[in-house]
């Protein structure tokens, strides 16, 4: 929570640094939590007689376990909750994703019902503290190494670390109800477990094991299918011009800055580097190819309600990604990587948005007369979006 609420407001960066991400990954600290002191409450029930008085309720036992985990889950939705109300405040500067972002919200309360089932259930087997806490210290560290793993078994957790949620990059509604159901298919065989007589436990666990695997195997291996790009293109707003920008509705205060930016970005690049029919926001533009044209917003302009009108360096950065050639396959190849990392300083150059840091490359570039420097310019471009 202190880095959800420490997070400077409009940093559009990936993974942990999205405050609603960072709401999601609670659930990987405060689940193994739940996990853990439902379990020792039911060591402590069994250690001072009270499971024995339970035994003789209506409820028995179990009802007693019921209670317990029910009591830590209502402690752990509480802290997961005032995680995802700090996030939607911090959220608001880049755009809240729509209805979906509910979904996260669910799957995260799913899952750590399922924690406290499932620690219920280990109390069954536990005997000392010490194993409920190397399990649950264990449970942390299998969470946080199954979200790296390739293909879907990824997402067999119930968090995202990798994926940053904005109101153009949406949650994929069908994945997380899949993995809310996985997650309450586990938490219904971890109470089977804990109801069962002592007999059928190692046969449910052991069925709960398969059918969960079962359930896993049918998610995507897409490492990519946690999110959704906004696609609406009826509502988007887009300057005039040579390069027209593109915005969501939402941020159409920086249009102005955006607008007067791209238009000095096409008189300088004009002759020397090809530039997109038009830039926009991600799923705002009608002929998208990956990464061609798609413009990433700075925080602090997507933030403002005021119209933008000044450029600044940041907003020049992110169009002149945008107007880089596309990537060939080969584009992680040094060889290549240079290539764009020169073509992409010398347009800041150009624009005069940056003369720190650049490479030699650009600053020799930048140097050469009008009629030398346009060719030049020219076949760097088309050297920098083919493979060797």
């Amino acid at each position: 929570m202190a880095i959800i609420i420490g997070a400077r407001a409009g940093t559009v960066l990936p993974g942990w640094y999205n405050s609603v991400t960072l709401a999601s990954v609670t659930v990987m600290l405060v689940g193994p939590l739940c996990f853990g002191v439902t379990a020792l409450r039911r060591q402590s029930s069994v250690s001072s007689g009270l499971a024995s008085v339970a035994r003789t309720t209506v409820r028995g036992e179990a009802g007693l376990c019921l209670v317990s985990a029910l009591a830590v889950s209502v402690w752990g939705v509480a802290a997961l909750t005032a995680a995802n109300g700090m996030a939607a405040v911090r959220a608001i500067v880049d755009g809240l994703p729509d209805w979906r972002i509910v979904l996260l919200y669910l799957l995260g309360v799913s899952a750590i019902g399922t924690a406290a089932a499932a620690g219920a259930a280990l109390a069954r087997f536990a005997t000392t503290p010490i194993t409920v806490g190397l399990v649950s210290i264990a449970s942390v560290i299998a969470i946080l190494g199954v979200t790296y793993l390739a293909g879907g078994l990824r997402f067999v957790s119930p968090i995202d670390p990798s994926t940053a949620y904005f109101g153009w990059n949406q949650p994929n509604a069908a994945l997380t109800a899949q993995r809310i159901g996985l997650t309450l298919a586990v938490g219904v065989s971890a109470v089977v477990v804990w109801v069962a007589g002592r007999s059928w436990r190692l046969v449910v666990a052991g069925a709960s094991a398969v059918a969960a695997l079962a359930l896993a195997v049918t998610l995507p291996g897409d490492l990519y299918a946690d999110a959704v790009i906004r696609s609406d293109t009826e509502n988007r707003v887009c300057s005039t011009g040579s390069m027209p920008v593109c915005v969501w509705p939402e941020h159409v205060a920086a249009l102005p800055a955006a607008s007067e930016a791209a238009a000095k970005i096409a008189v300088v690049a004009k002759g020397s580097v090809p530039l997109p029919a038009e830039v926009g926001e991600p799923g705002t533009l009608q002929q998208r190819r990956e990464g061609l044209g798609v413009l990433q917003l700075p925080g602090g302009l997507s933030a403002s309600s005021m119209p933008v009108r000044t450029p600044t360096v940041d907003l020049y950065l992110a169009l002149a990604a945008a107007v880089l050639p596309e990537a060939p396959p080969c584009a992680g190849d040094p060889v290549i990587s240079a290539r764009r990392s020169t073509l992409f300083d010398w347009l800041l150059l150009r624009v005069g948005a940056s003369q720190v840091g650049v490479s030699k490359e650009a600053m020799q570039l930048v140097k050469l007369r009008p009629e030398q420097q346009e060719p030049a310019v020219r076949a760097l471009a088309a050297a920098a979006s083919r493979c060797p």
